[in-house]
């Protein structure tokens, strides 16, 4: 898998520059961010899966170079004691970007739609909507992968007691469900918005068992 994406990075990065020092510098410090021992879902599966979703419907993208970029760096920084995760991302992936020469109006979009991931609100930019809507892909999955998500993002929150981890993902599970929708393009709401409103409501059932 991760021969897979890098040789999807390199393509894309490619496109831009021949120096194949800085496109091994790219792609190691990816694959260091993302391989750390405390990710046990934002990590390069979660890339991988990400950018397969958003492979399936590039014919419907305007840009999906920057849209590439936007995978490989919305979760560089994931730190679970931290509120600038998606900041930090995003000015990581804006000064790499700029390495690379690509023009600033290209770059702001790679930096919103990385924001974008704090709230997966609806945006007035198309491209952004698909970006969101494969980031929150598993929500819709089967319960069975949506158990071994949940588990994962626990195990991401390990240093929080029972009593407060459960509060505070009840709180953010109902963030979603509350949404009018969760997923923004009719592809991905088509394939996943039923199955993730269930899948939500179930596990707050389970963890309020708990309180």
């Amino acid at each position: 898998m991760n021969e897979t994406l890098k040789e999807n990075f390199v393509k894309l990065v490619s496109k831009f520059t021949q120096n194949n020092s800085l496109i091994n510098e790219l792609w190691s410090e990816i694959e260091q961010h993302y391989t750390e021992p405390t990710r046990h879902y934002h990590n390069l599966i979660h890339i991988a899966t990400v950018y397969n979703k958003l492979s399936v419907v590039k014919g419907l993208l305007v840009d999906w170079d920057m849209i590439q970029f936007s995978v490989f760096y919305h979760d560089i920084y994931y730190n679970t004691n931290k509120k600038d995760n998606e900041l930090n991302s995003a000015l990581l992936a804006k000064s790499n970007l700029q390495k690379l020469g690509i023009e600033e109006t290209k770059i702001d979009i790679v930096f919103n739609q990385i924001l974008a991931t704090q709230s997966h609100q609806n945006t007035n930019y198309t491209d952004t909507n698909y970006f969101t809507d494969a980031d929150l892909s598993i929500l819709g999955e089967s319960w069975d992968n949506y158990q071994v998500y949940s588990q994962q993002i626990r195990a991401e929150y390990i240093q929080y007691a029972d009593d407060i981890y459960i509060l505070g993902r009840i709180k953010v599970l109902n963030h979603f469900i509350a949404m009018e929708r969760i997923f923004k393009t009719p592809h991905f709401y088509n394939l996943y918005e039923t199955k993730a409103k269930q899948n939500l409501e179930n596990e707050i059932k389970l963890l309020k068992q708990y309180l």
